[in-house]
């Protein structure tokens, strides 16, 4: 049992979250960068991101939970959280929407 619990990428949670158990994915990253480049403007290079929560949901499109640090060469700017919303295929609205998004 525990050999196949340790297998699993994702566990369900509460609401009808799904955890990601290895959240720092090149996809989850694309993601915390494309957040972070909605809310902030950034314009500088050298910013990596490591996502260290992430979570998601499927109900009318797919919702995105990500906890993130944000680094520039090395050094540590800030720890920040948001909420993706990416609208199913195929309707009317296609692109991303940062529906929250925080930092300190």
């Amino acid at each position: 049992m525990g050999w196949l619990l340790s297998s699993c990428d994702e566990s369900f949670g509460a609401s009808g979250w799904t955890e990601v158990r290895n959240p720092d994915t090149y996809t989850n990253r694309a993601l915390a960068e494309f957040a972070y480049g909605e809310k902030k403007r950034y314009r500088s290079g050298g910013l990596t991101f490591l996502v260290t929560q992430a979570r998601h949901k499927y109900q009318q499109g797919t919702e995105y939970q990500i906890g993130f640090i944000v680094y520039q060469n090395g050094l540590l700017i800030e720890k920040c959280i948001t909420k993706i919303f990416t609208p199913p295929i195929g309707s009317l609205q296609r692109r991303k929407i940062v529906t929250k998004f925080w930092c300190r």
